[in-house]
């Protein structure tokens, strides 16, 4: 999610279920409330929208929250929505674990740089990137 549409770590703490919409090949995901105050959209596709479906489906029967994203470990969720600061911290744990270089340069902010990359790679233009945000 943080990385398909550029997303800060308030955006994905503050995402909940209703903001998707499964496509059956893709989810449309709105962002109500944005840093810059508007409305932004963008889809998750192809391995993206894989691992999406997978991490629904953990999702407990029953959970009160509307949170998105919810505390999972070895393999389950618990009702607990993620907290701000861990999506902080989530790029640094996932460089450490893959062993890569350096896993202290690595913050919240890895995700919505990596977005940029993609955007740029796939043809985007400096407009491209204005309307995300950059």
């Amino acid at each position: 999610m943080g990385i398909m549409g550029a997303c800060l770590a308030q955006e994905l703490h503050n995402m909940q279920i209703e903001n998707l919409k499964d496509l059956n090949e893709a989810f449309f995901v709105t962002i109500p409330n944005t840093k810059t105050k508007i409305v932004r959209t963008f889809t998750v596709t192809d391995n993206f929208y894989i691992i999406c479906k997978k991490y629904l489906h953990l999702r407990p029967a029953g959970v009160p929250s509307q949170a998105f994203f919810l505390n999972c470990q070895k393999g389950r969720c618990s009702t607990q929505r993620i907290g701000i600061n861990k999506f902080g911290v989530m790029a640094k744990e996932v460089t450490t674990y893959l062993k890569l270089p350096n896993p202290e340069l690595f913050t919240g902010h890895t995700f919505r740089r990596s977005f940029v990359t993609l955007l740029i790679d796939g043809g985007g233009n400096i407009t491209d990137l204005k309307r995300h945000g950059g």
